[in-house]
């Protein structure tokens, strides 16, 4: 048994082309906090003729809390404190993030297992600190899971997940 590293899951941001062109999935670095909760909705009763109360689970509700550190130049960074700078609203506020395991080979055997989702970005604190220019917020899913696989697109050097910058991704249904 072994354990794994909170660096080996690594998220990537849907980073728009010019003009609306090709989206570019971009490793998301300078972040000091991005923590997942699942929000499950549940829905709970107690029947008269049992002693305990049962609960199902009806929903999810995914959504990340963030904080990074500005650093130029970030493609990734750019464009969120380009949201909450601009205080963007509705879909202008909405990226897809690519949630890769490097952990979990793919049983093809090439690239890696991951998960795609759109979140809303919703900005909270610009400038908490007096060392660096810190932004932080919450990513609110706007839809359902897609399974894929992840293959590195665009390593720093070396090809290792650790110096991976950019990824592509297909979708459970191309594999």
């Amino acid at each position: 048994m072994a354990l794994v590293l909170r660096a080996d899951r690594k998220m990537f941001y849907g980073v728009p082309g010019k003009s609306g062109g090709t989206v570019t999935y971009t490793r998301m670095k300078g972040f000091t906090a991005l923590s997942e909760s699942k929000n499950p909705t549940e829905y709970s009763r107690k029947y008269v003729d049992e002693t305990f109360e049962t609960v199902d689970v009806t929903g999810m509700s995914s959504s990340y809390d963030f904080t990074f550190d500005m650093m130029t130049p970030n493609a990734v960074l750019d464009d969120i404190a380009a949201i909450i700078d601009g205080e963007k609203l509705g879909e202008d506020a909405v990226r897809e993030f690519v949630c890769v395991d490097f952990h979990r080979p793919a049983e093809e055997g090439a690239g890696y297992h991951a998960v795609k989702r759109t979140y809303s970005i919703i900005g909270d604190t610009v400038g908490d600190g007096t060392d660096a220019l810190t932004y932080s917020g919450t990513l609110r899913v706007q839809s359902t899971i897609t399974e894929g696989v992840a293959t590195i697109a665009t390593p720093a050097s070396g090809g290792t997940s650790e110096n991976v910058e950019t990824i592509t991704f297909s979708d459970g249904s191309e594999a």
